[in-house]
């Protein structure tokens, strides 16, 4: 057998390098080694990625939010002031009031602390009626802590109606087919010289000013500064349920109260009643009063 030790001749006759066997197997072979991503090193840089797009989106929307109220007109905060802004303003909120419940006679309502509403019956603070054979609830005070008249509802006997309107008021959102509609029904009902037509009627343009809609006893109002204005029941209907203001402001244009109604000589249940804003109250009153308005119901 050949020594394994050996020198081995090639082909050619030269002699070839000598190797062992020891020195093969003693030769270290070191494996390939592939890197790993550790799964926390992967978490961590998902994490970070995930809080960066959320910081982004959150100063997307605080951006959005800030143009938006820029953009955004503020609502005047003042219900007794008078603007060239067409708006509607706010009331009150109830937060700093200590309210109490009212419950009279005839009506309730909530009211502010030490407020109170006197019921007038029988003619009893009423200088329209005359006599004393007028029965039921012919007035209603609304007064402030300090005992002040802010609001008067008095009961009016012998008042005619007319359907000729000599005034038209005009908000901002009045149809024009309204005012129309007015000036035929004055020409319709004229009584003047025959083949004539009357004067037109004055046209109060209040599309600049800034007003207070409630409603007070079923009835949609408006008040600017003082002054109560009364939606048409008989036009609103026409006009998809529309405000549009009947021709007398202030009391004379009260449509009435359906459920109360007071007996005189020449009527059994009359429902003619007038409402009207008493003196100047401050900007703290009318607020609160309107508050009490809205609050007012028929027991």
């Amino acid at each position: 057998m050949q020594n394994p030790n050996a020198p081995i001749n090639n082909l050619s006759g030269h002699t070839s390098v000598e190797v062992t066997t020891s020195a093969v197997m003693d030769t270290p072979i070191t494996p390939a080694v592939t890197p790993v991503m550790s799964p926390t090193t992967v978490k961590k840089s998902s994490s970070k990625l995930i809080l960066i797009i959320s910081i982004i989106l959150v100063l997307l929307i605080v951006v959005i939010i800030v143009v938006q109220a820029l953009i955004k007109p503020q609502p005047s905060s003042s219900t007794a002031n008078i603007t060239a802004t067409p708006s509607q303003t706010q009331i009150a909120t109830t937060d700093n009031l200590q309210l109490s419940t009212f419950t009279g006679k005839y009506l309730s309502a909530q009211l502010p602390k030490d407020w109170t509403i006197i019921e007038l019956e029988n003619g009893i603070g009423n200088d329209s009626i005359s006599g004393n054979k007028v029965t039921g609830l012919t007035g209603v005070q609304i007064e402030n802590s300090d005992g002040v008249t802010l609001f008067r509802i008095d009961a009016m006997s012998g008042i005619g109606g007319t359907t000729m309107c000599y005034k038209i008021y005009k908000f901002n959102d009045t149809p024009q087919a309204y005012i129309d509609a007015r000036i035929d029904n004055n020409n319709a009902n004229w009584v003047g010289e025959a083949g004539g037509t009357p004067n037109p009627p004055e046209i109060i343009d209040l599309s600049d000013t800034t007003y207070t809609q409630i409603e007070l006893l079923g009835h949609a109002i408006r008040i600017i500064g003082t002054t109560i204005y009364w939606n048409d029941n008989n036009y609103s209907p026409q006009f998809n349920n529309t405000f549009v203001p009947m021709c007398e402001e202030d009391g004379l244009g009260f449509p009435g109260l359906a459920d109360i109604s007071f007996a005189s000589p020449s009527e059994l249940n009359d429902h003619n009643y007038s409402a009207k804003i008493v003196g100047n109250p401050t900007e703290a009153n009318m607020s609160a009063l309107k508050m009490v308005l809205i609050s007012l119901k028929v027991k």
